[in-house]
């Protein structure tokens, strides 16, 4: 079974939601996400005849809004001190079609934890390298996150979180 390890610089994670005011955009600090998958490739596409799996964590600290005010409060919001981090595992992989992947995924947040479907596209760039990318609309009440009032503002529970991985082969 190969073994890849996500690299950290080149991956990115983005989330998009509204207030009663304002787009809310946020991203995850560069460098801050660590993971493995575990995938055979057969060419230039992952083997599904052979096991696939994987798992992505990063810390909730290294979300950012660019806005000071909601910096401050995610961290007071979720149990940081409990639950320092957010953790998506890869249950199963089926094929979708060309280049697609259809997942299901487990999120856990703040002890917190769901399961859903996703479907990612997945490129083979070279025999070391793996592309993957999808986007996962998510009711944060889902997660037991209950959307802040702050000073005359609402924040809607609807966000979009959208991943963009590249992985490297692990070299034995």
């Amino acid at each position: 079974m190969s073994r890849w390890t996500v690299d950290a610089e080149a991956s990115r994670i983005r989330l998009e939601g509204k207030s009663s005011l304002h787009a809310i955009h946020g991203s995850l600090r560069p460098g801050s996400l660590r993971g493995e998958l575990e995938a055979e490739l057969d060419g230039k596409q992952v083997d599904l005849g052979k096991p696939v799996g994987g798992e992505l964590r990063f810390p909730i600290t290294a979300l950012s809004f660019g806005n000071a005010m909601y910096d401050r409060e995610l961290p007071k919001r979720l149990d940081v001190t409990r639950h320092p981090d957010v953790v998506v595992a890869l249950e199963r992989a089926e094929g979708a079609d060309e280049g697609s992947l259809a997942l299901e995924l487990r999120l856990s947040v703040q002890g917190t934890t769901v399961t859903f479907p996703e479907r990612v596209e997945v490129a083979v760039v070279d025999e070391d390298t793996l592309e993957v990318r999808g986007s996962h609309r998510f009711d944060v009440r889902e997660l037991g996150i209950e959307p802040p009032k702050m000073l005359g503002m609402k924040v809607h529970p609807d966000f979009t979180v959208q991943v963009d991985l590249t992985a490297r082969r692990v070299k034995t």
